[in-house]
C-alpha cells in the first residue's frame, strides 16, 4: 500500500507543480510603441486593430497573425511598420523618413505620383539600361522600357500587386533622391 500511497501523494502534487499558461500576447504588442510619435502610435494602434480578425491561436496558446489572410492593401503597410520601427531601433534616419513618407501616401497618390514622373533623364532608347538603382543585393535599372511595362501591363491593366508598389516606389524614390521630384 505504500506505493500506492506514495503514489497518490504525487499525483495530489501535479497541479501545483503545473506552470500556468501565459496569457496569448496579441502581435501589436511585439511593437515597440514608445518609439513612435504620438500619431504613429495612434495610426499603428488603429491599423493593427483592423487586422485582430486576422489571429488564430496557435498550439501553445500564442496569439498568431495569418500572412495567408492579409489583403495586399493590409501587407504591405503592415511591412512598412516593420520597417519604420526596425530603422527607429537602428537609429537609420534616411530610411525612417523613406518609410513615413511611404507610410503617408495611398495608392492613389502614389499612382499619380508615378505616373506623373519626369522621364527625361531615362535614355531614348528602350534598351538602353538606364540609371542603376542598389538596394543591398539587387541591382536595378531604370529604363523606358521598365517604366512602360509597369504603366501599360500592371497600372492600365490593374494588375497592382506588391511586387508593383515596391516597383513604382523605386521609380519615385530614385526622382526624390535626385531632386527631380518633390514630395
Amino acid at each position: 500500500m505504500s506505493n500506492l500511497d506514495n503514489l497518490d501523494r504525487r499525483v495530489d502534487k501535479l497541479p501545483a507543480a503545473i506552470e500556468p499558461m501565459p496569457e496569448p500576447k496579441s502581435f501589436k504588442y511585439t511593437f515597440e510603441m514608445h518609439l513612435f510619435s504620438e500619431q504613429e502610435q495612434a495610426r499603428l494602434q488603429k491599423f493593427l486593430d483592423l487586422l485582430e480578425t486576422k489571429y488564430h491561436f496557435d498550439d501553445k496558446g500564442r496569439s498568431r497573425l495569418d500572412y495567408s489572410q492579409l489583403s495586399d492593401e493590409e501587407f504591405d503597410p503592415l511591412d512598412l511598420w516593420v520597417s519604420l520601427e526596425q530603422a527607429l531601433t537602428q537609429e537609420d534616419l534616411a530610411t525612417a523618413a523613406k518609410c513615413r513618407r511611404w507610410l503617408a501616401m495611398d495608392l492613389d497618390s502614389l499612382l499619380k505620383a508615378f505616373l506623373t514622373l519626369d522621364l527625361s533623364f531615362l535614355p531614348a532608347d528602350f534598351n538602353d539600361p538606364g540609371p542603376k538603382v542598389v538596394e543591398g543585393h539587387c541591382v536595378y535599372h531604370l529604363n523606358r522600357g521598365g517604366y512602360n511595362n509597369i504603366r501599360v501591363n500592371h497600372i492600365n491593366r490593374g494588375r497592382i500587386g506588391p511586387s508593383t508598389i515596391e516597383d513604382m516606389r523605386r521609380w519615385i524614390d530614385f526622382a526624390y533622391n535626385s531632386a527631380m521630384m518633390p514630395l
